[in-house]
């Protein structure tokens, strides 16, 4: 079987640093591990070179990894022979050319859900854009498969208006065999290159409006003033720049503060490599997600456990489809201020003993594997050749 996986974006995006490019890695190496038949054959434009963050991936499984670089659609259709493409990303208009079967990936469309986003006519357009792309490559494709029930219902069958039996769910799982490759920087090295000398809690996550950075900030300037802040030199990471903040948020809250404060809330003037994200978050104190959407089941409270750092979450639909309430699983309200700062606080007092019981109360999800994952989608892939 020779599945190709269809990344001809016509723009540049950092893959290594996005989550469909890790996806595409994660699901890559399930799909080899899963029958020693299958080939897959990686075809990016020239803009988007993904051959370094497959390397690894390669040095497995040699010529059962293939690379081709075209930015056309009609030339790879003629010359790379495949029984079927995967769509990792349904914003990718150049898939309509596609002669070959497809399965899109429908992971989420965020901005559907929030009417106060940004309103500005070129953000407009480019949402409309969006829309547009995103229906008639799922409209074209042989099936299309979600992270979740929730953007299944929301996204695909009523936004998207999709057939219900064209549309499955197939969730994803937490990165260990990743994670394993990568590895750990030792600590003194890595806290020195990102001057992390003290102890510090980290939002890993590109800056959207949704993301809730915004009232995060506030929240941990306010524990940080208040009588219940036993370290007072604690950090906030944030993995995205701070002119990515400026764009969707409004900055003038950080011109009031304590200049010590400030100082301690800290943007990455560039995103994470990959390969030392495990670190961050090993080496953090905790980690917290006050995200307002997900399409999935929150990636990082997976990533977190997996590395031995507790987590607390925003209280959204979506996270409730696999977790249960329980001992030392901290969830609250994104939208109020106070409950992200008391969730900051009980992730710090608690810390020793809440990675032991947060690990157990997600065992089952911890448990899946990314293996597991790439085993649905075969059945999938089976099913519809068959």
């Amino acid at each position: 079987m020779r599945v190709g996986l269809f990344g001809i974006c016509g723009f540049q995006k950092d893959m290594e640093a996005e989550g469909i490019g890790r996806f595409m890695v994660r699901l890559t190496e399930g799909l080899l591990s899963v029958n020693k038949h299958l080939e897959v054959f990686l075809v990016t434009d020239s803009l988007n070179s993904m051959v370094p963050i497959f390397s690894y991936i390669k040095s497995i499984y040699g010529n059962r990894l293939n690379f081709i670089v075209s930015n056309d659609v009609q030339w790879t259709n003629d010359n790379i022979a495949v029984d079927i493409w995967i769509v990792p990303y349904v914003v990718l208009p150049k898939a309509l050319e596609l002669r070959k079967p497809y399965i899109a990936c429908l992971h989420d469309l965020g901005h559907i859900h929030f009417s106060d986003g940004p309103q500005d006519e070129t953000s407009q357009k480019y949402t409309q854009y969006l829309n547009a792309v995103a229906s008639k490559v799922t409209a074209n494709a042989i099936a299309v498969v979600c992270n979740s029930n929730y953007v299944r219902e929301c996204e695909g069958l009523q936004f998207l208006k999709l057939p219900r039996t064209k549309v499955t769910v197939i969730r994803l799982a937490s990165p260990s065999e990743e994670y394993s490759h990568f590895g750990l920087l030792d600590e003194e090295i890595f806290r020195k290159k990102y001057d992390l000398v003290y102890p510090y809690i980290v939002y890993p996550s590109a800056i959207r409006f949704y993301k809730n950075h915004q009232r995060l900030i506030e929240a941990f300037i306010n524990y940080r003033n208040s009588a219940e802040c036993n370290h007072p030199k604690l950090f906030l990471v944030l993995t995205d720049s701070s002119s990515s903040y400026s764009k969707v948020h409004d900055a003038s809250q950080f011109d009031s503060i304590d200049p010590e404060i400030r100082l301690s809330i800290l943007f990455s003037a560039t995103r994470f490599p990959a390969h030392e994200i495990p670190s961050l978050y090993h080496y953090a104190a905790a980690t917290i997600i006050p995200t307002l959407f997900e399409g999935k089941f929150p990636s990082q409270i997976l990533e977190s456990l997996i590395m031995n750092t507790p987590v607390a979450f925003s209280n959204i639909p979506v996270t409730w489809e696999l977790a249960t309430p329980g001992e030392g699983v901290i969830s609250f309200n994104p939208y109020s201020v106070d409950e992200i700062q008391r969730a900051i606080g009980q992730l710090l007092k608690n810390r020793e003993n809440l990675i032991g019981q947060q690990v157990n109360a997600f065992a089952t999800i911890l448990s899946r594997t990314w293996k597991d994952v790439a085993q649905e989608y075969f059945e999938l892939i089976q099913e519809i050749l068959r």
